[in-house]
């Protein structure tokens, strides 16, 4: 997406270029939907992000975010957005790729503006979690496919089931 760089990595140590989306299928299957986070067996459903707060979540952040609701306890890919995109790994040329995560709201969003180039590994349609959070109502934001090519951000409660789509930065 980017060709002049961006910090980005876990520890927001790294310097990355690229953003590569999972392709179609990376679920066997569609895209899988589930709740921002996990509700057992401890609920986090309403909590924030202890050290965070209201987060906007620029490019780069990707990595970082996910990695903070992970170890807030969002560890269950089955009912985690967070914990499912980061469980996603892909093999290409005898090389595994690990390193997926959750977009925040401007990954998102740069994927959805470069849609065209592309082209069918990204959604047509649908609402898709980003690790980005907000405080107001406990809610979360995500972006709505279906707004594209504006690719539209709201919120909504943790609770809420969204598609997964993971994303990695290089």
């Amino acid at each position: 997406v980017s060709n002049c760089g961006f910090p980005c990595g876990v520890e927001m140590t790294d310097f990355c270029h690229y953003l590569e989306v999972a392709p179609t299928g990376w679920n066997t299957g569609n895209d899988p939907s589930v709740t921002w986070a996990q509700s057992s067996p401890i609920n986090y459903q309403s909590a924030d992000l202890p050290e965070f707060g209201a987060w906007t979540g620029g490019v780069g952040f990707g990595a970082f975010m996910t990695k903070q609701v992970i170890d807030q306890g969002n560890t269950t890919p089955a009912s985690s957005a967070a914990a499912m995109a980061a469980s996603y790994s892909k093999t290409n040329s005898g090389v595994t790729y690990s390193d997926w995560f959750l977009p925040t709201q401007s990954e998102f969003r740069e994927l959805c503006f470069n849609s065209g180039s592309i082209g069918s590994t990204w959604p047509s349609m649908g609402d898709y979690w980003t690790s980005t959070t907000i405080v107001a109502g406990n809610g979360r934001y995500y972006v709505s496919s279906y707004a594209r090519p504006r690719c539209a951000i709201s919120g909504a409660p943790k609770t809420n089931a969204k598609y997964v789509r993971p994303v990695r930065a290089f």
